[in-house]
């Protein structure tokens, strides 16, 4: 975000708890948007707080406000916490926050992308019953009961980006890893032998599964 948007939404804040600065009040009949997810509702001051990034706004509903979701109209009953919203704002009266309209159940484009690279690690992993049945992660996950952490950090000679370091697991019946093979390589081979480590540290309920195949996405962080 630009410095000028910075500094304006700093305002619209500052506003919002009874600032009065002239260069915030010539901006009254500007619409400013924002996305977030709602934190909390007052039902009796009919407001709800917007958590967006690091700041919280106070946005006032009125009987000119239009809220929906998925293109139907929604009530101020309607507003939940934890649901992500995108907010149009006017500044009213008082210096108060006047939502506009707001959307329900939006996510940004960047939440988006999130969300799309977590489903695509998710749809690599899967694993064998004793019985020879093939689940996927949503099955598998109530099975571990050890899900080991990854150390984030990337050596200074790795520049990626990074494919998903993939290993198929042979499980004993007690839950532990017996054996691992490494089905995708991160093209790193410092990288592959961590996730080699990582991948020995999984943990399953016994007799639940006789393989898996689980993987990992690195971040990029640099020591």
């Amino acid at each position: 975000m630009g410095r000028f948007s910075v500094v304006l939404l700093l305002g619209i804040l500052c506003l919002t708890l009874g600032g009065t600065t002239n260069a915030v009040r010539a901006a009254n009949n500007k619409l400013f948007v924002f996305h977030g997810k709602i934190q909390a509702v007052d039902a009796a001051a009919r407001t709800f707080t917007l958590q967006a990034k690091k700041q919280s706004y106070v946005f006032v509903v009125t009987d000119q406000t239009k809220m929906v979701r998925n293109g139907k109209a929604q009530k101020f009953a309607d507003l939940k916490q934890g649901q992500p919203a995108e907010v149009e704002m006017q500044i009213g009266p008082g210096g108060k926050g006047l939502a506009v309209s707001v959307r329900l159940g939006f996510y940004s484009s960047r939440h988006l992308d999130v969300h799309a690279r977590e489903l695509r690690l998710e749809s690599l992993f899967a694993a064998t019953t004793p019985g020879g049945k093939t689940i996927s992660w949503p099955e598998l996950r109530p099975l571990v009961v050890h899900l080991p952490v990854f150390d984030p950090v990337i050596p200074t000679t790795a520049f990626g980006p990074f494919k998903p370091a993939v290993f198929l697991l042979s499980v004993r019946p007690d839950g532990t890893v017996s054996n691992i093979e490494m089905l995708n390589s991160t093209g790193y081979n410092d990288l592959d032998k961590r996730g080699a480590k990582w991948a020995t540290k999984w943990r399953f309920r016994p007799n639940s599964v006789v393989q898996a195949r689980v993987a990992v996405q690195l971040a990029m962080k640099r020591y």
